[in-house]
């Protein structure tokens, strides 16, 4: 039996710089989020273009919007994942 774990994807410190910080403008940012290969989702444009337009609205619109805490809430409850729970903010 195989069992994915994915809560150390995109999280190699050999590869990231501070690889457990939230870094929406990081640079060196090969991760595996898609997939890869004849594995990489068809969808994945289609999520990429919509993140873009979705993140550019809220700037744009949102000018003093600022995080609450910096430290987010992560939902630990599965043990394959770790998933942003809640990110307060405030505008």
């Amino acid at each position: 039996m195989v069992f994915q774990m994915l809560n150390s994807a995109n999280r190699d410190p050999a590869y990231f710089t501070e690889p457990d910080q939230f870094d929406i403008q990081r640079q060196k940012n090969r991760h595996i989020a898609f997939g890869v290969g004849i594995h990489f989702c068809v969808g994945a444009s289609l999520a990429c273009t919509g993140a873009q337009v979705v993140f550019k609205t809220v700037l744009d619109r949102l000018l003093n919007i600022r995080l609450v805490d910096e430290q987010p809430t992560w939902d630990l409850t599965k043990s394959n994942s770790c998933m942003l729970k809640t990110l307060p903010v405030l505008f």
